[in-house]
């Protein structure tokens, strides 16, 4: 799923967060100009699989365009944590492909 910008996915994020609840929530990942966060698939043996076989199987990915990493989103009194993991690996893999396969498409 896209969100048009990083603020808007921080918005998502927190629009089911009562106010005065808690001030930091987090955490986003960011690599190579992606905001995002994934959801990985319930582990099974076929799953485990794959991850010895150096995979990363996601069931679903969520992410908007973020040229600069930030450390932080600010959406009213609550503060969305990032974290820049452009040196991972399966993270800089991921978000290559990110914007070679799902950006490709969009335009």
């Amino acid at each position: 799923m896209k969100f048009e910008s990083p603020e808007t996915f921080a918005q998502t994020l927190t629009n089911s967060i009562p106010r005065g609840a808690l001030n930091r929530i987090g955490n986003l990942f960011w690599a190579n100009g992606i905001l995002f966060r994934h959801f990985a698939y319930v582990s099974t043996d076929s799953v485990s699989k794959h991850h010895l076989l150096g995979h990363l199987p996601i069931d679903h990915i969520e992410y908007a365009l973020m040229p600069e990493f930030r450390p932080e989103i600010r959406v009213n009194e609550i503060v969305v944590a990032i974290i820049d993991v452009s040196n991972h690996t399966l993270f800089k893999d991921l978000t290559k492909w990110i914007k070679q396969k799902l950006e490709k498409k969009s335009k």
